[in-house]
């Protein structure tokens, strides 16, 4: 109840995050990502209320919603929701993106498909190799990638690929599989 009542009270202040959603080209992948997070939301049918309760309580969805938003709409609107400092996101990420918790995480693929989840303290980035430019890693849709997980070079992971909490990816991994360790193995092949 209490997160209800902090949404409504927040109203005027979500109104301009509305308006900037209204005339945002990247709708659809906001409503995919409100979607995303329906575990959180209290049963409401009415979208405007449901990304006011996200901006009000959710500092990673925050991220999400800004990540979405042009340079200038988000430079006005981190001043009315502060987002979550050690949380980063770049690159081409699909809608229905889902952060639990978010805390010291680099997100930064080459590009990223739908419906994925990702928990506190993972990267996703480039390789450091000395002299040479690495690009960054490939994701498709329906990925989990666990707690303290790290996901880097020019690689290519699956559709409905799990990654293990702390395992570290640096080669391709096939669709429908669960990846765990370090160094990486995957434990199952669908």
């Amino acid at each position: 109840m209490g997160k209800k009542l902090l949404a409504i009270i927040n109203t005027p202040r979500t109104i301009f995050g509305w308006g900037m959603y209204l005339l945002n080209k990247k709708k659809s992948l906001i409503l995919m990502d409100i979607d995303a997070w329906e575990d959180y939301l209290p049963k409401c049918k009415s979208t405007f209320f449901k990304m006011s309760y996200l901006l009000t309580n959710y500092k990673a969805f925050r991220n999400i919603f800004l990540f979405r938003l042009t340079k200038g709409q988000r430079f006005f609107l981190r001043i009315l929701f502060q987002p979550l400092e050690s949380l980063e996101l770049g690159g081409n990420v699909g809608g229905g993106l889902k952060i639990y918790h978010g805390y010291a995480s680099v997100i930064q693929p080459a590009s990223m498909g739908e419906q994925c989840s990702i928990w506190q303290n993972v990267t996703i980035g480039r390789r450091p190799k000395k002299g040479k430019f690495k690009d960054k890693p490939t994701i498709g849709n329906n990925v989990n990638i666990y707690t303290g997980a790290i996901v880097i070079g020019d690689i290519y992971i699956g559709n409905n690929v799990e990654i293990g909490a702390g395992a570290i990816v640096t080669k391709d991994v096939p669709d429908n599989s669960i990846v765990i360790g370090n160094p990486m193995r995957i434990i199952k092949r669908d």
